[in-house]
């Protein structure tokens, strides 16, 4: 995955990625895989929509994080380093969507 989603050097790589990993998460199903699967896929959804709240595109980004938020959570617990900052960017983005209107 590419670095900070706040790092502007990063897009590039993050734009040519996008798809990908949106069809990657659209179509993967964390409750039958291993433990593995679930946490790389609830990472993957904090750093898309981390990356897509970064420029404007609130509203799938809340829905990325969401799922990652829920996933995070019902694996490593609601008080997990990891699941608060998903959390925490999930928040964000929607005091973000809130301030658009």
């Amino acid at each position: 995955m590419p670095g900070d989603t706040k790092n502007p050097r990063s897009w590039p790589r993050w734009r040519s990625l996008l798809p990908h990993v949106r069809a990657v998460l659209n179509l993967a199903d964390p409750e039958t895989g291993e433990n593995q699967v679930a946490q790389a896929t609830f990472r993957l959804n904090d750093r898309i929509g981390s990356y897509l709240a970064q420029h404007g595109q609130l509203a799938p980004a809340i829905s990325y994080l969401g799922r990652g938020q829920t996933l995070s959570a019902s694996i490593l617990g609601p008080d997990h380093t990891i699941t608060r900052t998903i959390t925490n960017n999930l928040a964000a983005a929607k005091a973000g969507h809130d301030r658009r209107g």
